[in-house]
């Protein structure tokens, strides 16, 4: 991507009015809709060019798009084009002068159109002349309406044009024709591009769903260990890779890492892992492996604890898939271990916090009591006769707090009781303390009412105490234990959050708050989606249910920060109680490294090293993608180029291999920037070469063959001041939908193009 399309990452085209204008039309017509001017965002050259953008809706599928409110509720996005106005009027017209100034407006105007709205002037150096005193003697005007906009287009004869319209006046009339055409016709292609877009963006998306990814990178995996190993220790995930035939196993160094052993401390059989296993979890492992085997599940995931060097044990998250044979037999099956101690840890901690604060407020005791109207006891409740040192609650009957309690404590008691005797006021949920038989001091939460008799005098008062020393006591516990899990979440490398059953943020760590760049006030609350990027969304959804339903759950998805940017992470969740609710509590992980190296991966493996073109191998894999959309009619025509350099082993004995190199090179990048986005090149071997071409037709593709063989014909390369002229044979076929094979079409390409070598070399030949 060049840094044009890297300056409009992220930038919000909705909110922009003239921009706005158009994406709307184009949602409710349904129908592809120009923009008014526009000044790109990729315009960052010091010489800018007016603008414009032609958007494409795309609608849900299998919904109405009756009215406009169907076509608003039904979008999904915008296929769109931009243009630069300058390059595209030469794209229709060329550099060469044409005699005629064309001025094009934005807009409909009948005079004197604002210098502010004018997108293109044909000759712009010709305004610096002094024309004060000169009239065209030609000079039209057009209105030009397209997708819903109108431009006002003039037109000017210049001097040099006048000159020769002495003896081709009928001709200047057919020219000015052929200029609207030309700009009808460049407006109707740029329309049949964004369709184009439209359907490379649909047919890229099912192909991406139909790509076997994890083969690909198991094969690229397989040719090199060293970066495979690499990418896992950037996952801080351990690898293992089980030959089910022989027992053999490749432990990575993560792996073994994880269990406190080197790299030599640990060989190559099955056992070694068993044997680690906890007996607990033994049986359990082995049975799903088993299941797995057995082809009863789709993928082998299992959590159970291993033995480490030193004699603890480490939680594991192990998942695996098989190769199997031809017979359906596994014979090699390679997965990963995930340490997951810290988050089992974490886990257990908040469990043991829940169980201790439950059973507290299961055996927590109340006082009640109630005293005449001289303030003695009436009755009371055994616990208060307990801290008291009476054996039952009778034994208080008719004693006053000076008898019961210690002076200090009884007075504080009449003061607090004497408002309410005399009607002023209750005491309510107050906090006050009180001293056990031992002299100890507690307190109590306290509520006292004054009760009334029934001719409405105050006959004594009714009072409920509950003793909140214990309380106050794991208060203190609690947020001491909350400082100490603080500081655990604080100190994981990675992300740590938990979620209340309908996704709404409860806690967080630093990790996620600094990376998020939101504070604690905006993060409190925070719906979890806020954080997702919105292609991940639905996925995240689903593991969340996942998670609360079946008790843990993992996904790979993209954390949206404050400003918008998205970073692949690794999401772990896991199902815990706390007071009498289900919460979701879990990690995540930056995976951006192991995506590059994945990326890499992928690049190496499927491109030829030499000119970036993709790989025989991959080509091949494209050709036979196109056939089955083909047979599948979802293309309506394929065409397939083969492509030799003439006289190409002359190069080489001439000039070296070296300069043979540059020469492929040369020429794979002149194919490269002249071929549509959608256009597959690949280097097949030598200096042989192949072209898919997606809905192009035989025509099509012997214009653009001609034009290939055009332009590398006039493209010769300088070497050491040497002028080293190449040329290219090509032949043409279509693929047909009764070929038995997809490389049918390419053996016949391949015979017509052995028919152009021996025409002459430098030609083009449609197979027969």
């Amino acid at each position: 991507m060049d840094k044009r399309n890297q300056q409009a990452i992220g930038y919000d085209m909705f909110s922009e009015p003239v921009r706005r204008l158009a994406m709307e039309r184009a949602r409710d017509t349904g129908e592809a809709a120009l923009s008014g001017k526009v000044t790109l965002v990729q315009e960052i050259d010091e010489q800018k060019q007016a603008g414009f953008l032609i958007y494409v809706p795309t609608y849900r599928k299998n919904v109405p798009l009756n009215t406009i409110e169907e076509k608003r509720a039904a979008l999904l996005g915008y296929v769109y084009s931009p243009f630069r106005m300058n390059d595209f009027m030469k794209g229709l017209f060329g550099d060469k002068p044409s005699g005629i100034d064309i001025h094009i407006y934005d807009g409909d105007f009948k005079k004197s159109p604002s210098s502010s709205q004018l997108m293109y002037d044909e000759m712009p150096d010709h305004h610096a002349e002094d024309n004060s005193f000169y009239h065209p003697q030609f000079d039209s005007v057009e209105k030009l309406e397209i997708a819903g906009h109108v431009w006002t287009i003039y037109f000017y004869s210049l001097p040099a044009f006048e000159i020769s319209t002495k003896t081709y006046t009928s001709k200047i009339i057919l020219l000015g024709g052929i200029l609207v055409s030309f700009l009808l016709f460049g407006f109707t292609r740029s329309f049949e591009t964004a369709h184009l877009l439209e359907t490379e963006h649909k047919l890229t998306k099912r192909l991406q769903t139909e790509i076997a990814e994890r083969k690909q990178i198991e094969q690229a995996l397989r040719e090199s260990e060293e970066r495979f190993d690499l990418a896992m220790r950037g996952s801080n995930d351990g690898l293992w890779d089980w030959n089910i035939e022989t027992n053999e196993v490749y432990f990575s160094p993560r792996w073994k890492e994880m269990l406190g052993y080197e790299i030599n401390e640990i060989s190559h059989h099955l056992e070694e892992w068993r044997s680690r296993i906890h007996p607990d979890d033994l049986a359990q492992t082995m049975l799903d492996a088993e299941k797995y085997l057995n082809q009863q599940t789709l993928i082998y995931q299992n959590t159970h604890r291993a033995k480490h060097k030193n004699g603890h044990y480490v939680w594991i998250l192990a998942r695996g898939i098989a190769i199997w044979n031809q017979q359906g037999k596994a014979i090699r099956m390679v997965g990963t271990h995930t340490d997951l101690t810290q988050l089992k840890q974490v886990e257990d901690e908040l469990k043991e916090l829940n169980r201790d604060f439950v059973t507290l407020l299961d055996n927590t005791t109340d006082f009640i009591y109630f005293k005449d109207q001289e303030s003695r006891i009436h009755f009371c409740s055994q616990t208060l006769a307990k801290i008291t040192g009476h054996q039952h609650w009778k034994e208080m009957r008719g004693k006053h707090d000076f008898e019961i309690f210690s002076k200090d404590t009884a007075q504080v008691y009449y003061e607090e009781e004497l408002p309410i005797f005399k009607g002023e006021k209750n005491f309510i949920d107050t906090i006050t303390p009180y001293y056990d038989t031992e002299g100890k001091i507690g307190w109590v939460h306290t509520n006292k009412w004054a009760v009334f008799g029934d001719n409405g005098d105050i006959v004594g008062i009714f009072g409920i105490s509950r003793d909140i020393t214990d309380r106050k006591r794991m208060e203190l516990e609690l947020n001491d234990a909350k400082q100490l899990s603080d500081k655990i979440i604080n100190s994981l490398p990675g992300i740590f959050y938990m979620l209340d059953r309908q996704g709404n943020f409860i806690r967080w760590n630093s990790n996620f708050k600094e990376i998020a760049n939101y504070s604690d006030e905006e993060m409190l609350g925070k719906y979890v989606l806020d954080f997702i990027a919105e292609k991940d969304r639905d996925l995240i959804i689903t593991r969340i249910k996942e998670t609360f339903e079946k008790g843990e759950s993992f996904a790979e998805a993209h954390l949206l920060t404050k400003q918008g940017k998205s970073i692949p992470y690794y999401f772990t969740g896991c199902r815990i109680l706390l007071q009498d609710q289900f919460f979701l509590i879990g990690l995540g992980q930056d995976i951006s490294e192991r995506k590059q190296m994945e990326e890499e991966l992928w690049r190496l493996a499927n491109t030829d090293f030499l000119t970036g073109l993709m790989s025989r191998r991959y080509f091949m894999k494209k050709i036979e993608e196109e056939f089955i959309s083909l047979r599948n009619h979802d293309i309506n025509c394929c065409s397939v180029l083969m492509l030799d350099l003439d006289h190409f082993k002359h190069i080489n004995d001439t000039y070296g291999h070296a300069v043979g190199d540059t020469v492929l090179k040369h020429f794979s990048a002149l194919l490269q920037s002249n071929l549509r986005q959608m256009d597959v090149a690949g280097r097949l071997g030598g200096e042989e070469f192949a072209i898919i071409l997606p809905y192009a037709d035989i025509y099509e593709a012997k214009q653009c063959a001609e034009r290939l063989r055009n332009i590398v014909a006039n493209s010769p390369i300088i070497e050491n001041n040497d002028v080293i002229s190449i040329t290219v044979s090509i032949g043409i076929s279509m693929l047909r939908e009764n070929d038995r094979y997809a490389d049918t079409a390419l053996i016949r390409a391949d015979n017509a193009l052995f028919a152009a070598k021996n025409k002459g070399r430098n030609s083009v030949q449609i197979a027969a």
